[in-house]
C-alpha cells in the first residue's frame, strides 16, 4: 500500500514526468506445518511442527512516473524504491501428543523470534493503454516488486537434523534457530477498462 504526494517536474506536448514522495507498506507473512502421524499398534503418535514468518515494511517513497500521451494511446513508467525498516517475526512451536517439543521444533529453538533490519524495496511498472474513444479506454500493464530481507518459513528450519532428543539434554542444543533472510520477487500483469461519461 502507498500513500503518495505527486509533483510534475516536466512537461511538453506529448510527455510528462512526475516526482513521487510518500508512504509505502508491505505485509507478507508464511506459514509451514509438518503433521505427522503413526500407529505402532498399541497407540497412536503424534508430532506435529509448525512454523510462522511475518515480515512488516514500514517506510519511505521515493519514485519518478513518466507519461507518454499521443492520440489513441498512453504509456505510463513508474520507477520507485521504498527505504525503511523490516520487522521480521518467526514463531516456531511443536508437540507430540499434545505435549511440548515435536520433532523439527524442541525446547532449543521453540519460541518467538524478532528482529529489524533496514532495507530498499524497489518497484517498476508499465501500463499502456489504448483509448478507442473520448469514452472508453483499455489497457494492459507489468508490474514488478522485489523485497529483500524476508524471513520464510522453510529458512527456519535447522538444516542439520541432528536432533537432540535426550532428556535432559547431552550434547549440542540443537534443533537450534538462527535468523536467515532472502530475497522475495513479484511479478503482476493487470488488465484494466475505463468509461468516463
Amino acid at each position: 500500500g502507498d500513500a503518495l504526494w505527486r509533483q510534475m517536474i516536466y512537461i511538453s506536448p506529448r510527455s510528462r514526468v512526475d516526482l513521487l514522495l510518500g508512504y509505502q507498506f508491505a505485509h507478507l507473512n508464511e506459514s509451514l506445518a509438518i503433521d505427522s502421524v503413526t500407529n505402532p499398534g498399541i497407540a497412536q503418535f503424534r508430532v506435529l511442527d509448525s512454523f510462522s514468518t511475518t515480515n512488516e515494511f514500514h517506510g519511505g517513497a521515493l519514485g519518478l512516473q513518466f507519461v507518454y500521451d499521443r492520440p489513441g494511446v498512453r504509456l505510463d513508467l513508474l520507477g520507485k524504491v521504498g527505504l525503511g525498516n523490516m520487522h521480521q517475526t518467526v514463531l516456531l512451536d511443536g508437540n507430540t501428543n499434545g505435549a511440548p517439543n515435536g520433532l523439527l521444533v524442541q525446547a532449543t529453538n521453540r519460541g518467538l523470534y524478532s528482529r529489524n533490519e533496514f532495507t530498499a524495496i524497489p518497484e517498476f511498472g508499465a501500463t499502456l493503454s489504448w483509448c478507442l474513444s473520448d469514452s472508453i479506454e483499455f489497457s494492459l500493464g507489468y508490474s514488478f516488486l522485489f523485497f529483500p530481507s524476508v524471513v520464510q518459513a522453510q529458512h527456519a528450519i535447522d538444516p542439520d537434523l541432528a536432533v537432540n532428543l535426550s532428556v535432559p539434554l547431552v550434547g549440542a542444543s540443537r534443533p537450534e534457530f538462527d535468523f536467515q533472510d532472502g530475497n522475495y520477487w513479484v511479478q503482476g500483469l493487470n488488465l484494466g477498462f475505463a468509461w468516463r461519461y
